[in-house]
């Protein structure tokens, strides 16, 4: 496919895509990761991890949308970075036209 160098360039002028992100460290306390571990070897759901992973997620996403509300494309990611501890990423795209 063969694309029209002039039209592509003047296309890629007008519109500038710029990446942008936020992201948000959460942690839970030794003594609460400690009663989550007996949980975890016992079997069942681990609601003080369920809750920590909403709320990063949430003030992550609240966050985002308040500086970037053109924001398009987002991706919500989530990385344990040590035990009991979180990274939230939430990434898009805005489109800046110059005219």
């Amino acid at each position: 496919m063969k694309y029209n160098k002039r039209k592509l360039r003047a296309v890629m002028n007008e519109n500038q895509i710029e990446l942008v992100w936020v992201n948000r460290v959460y942690s839970k306390n030794f003594v609460t990761d400690f009663f989550q571990n007996m949980k975890n070897i016992i079997g069942g759901r681990l609601k003080a991890y369920e809750g920590m992973m909403n709320d990063a997620i949430e003030d992550c996403w609240k966050e985002f949308k308040q500086r970037y509300p053109e924001a398009k494309n987002l991706k919500v990611d989530t990385e344990q970075l040590v035990h009991g501890t979180v990274m939230v990423t939430i990434t898009g795209e805005t489109y800046n036209e110059f005219n």
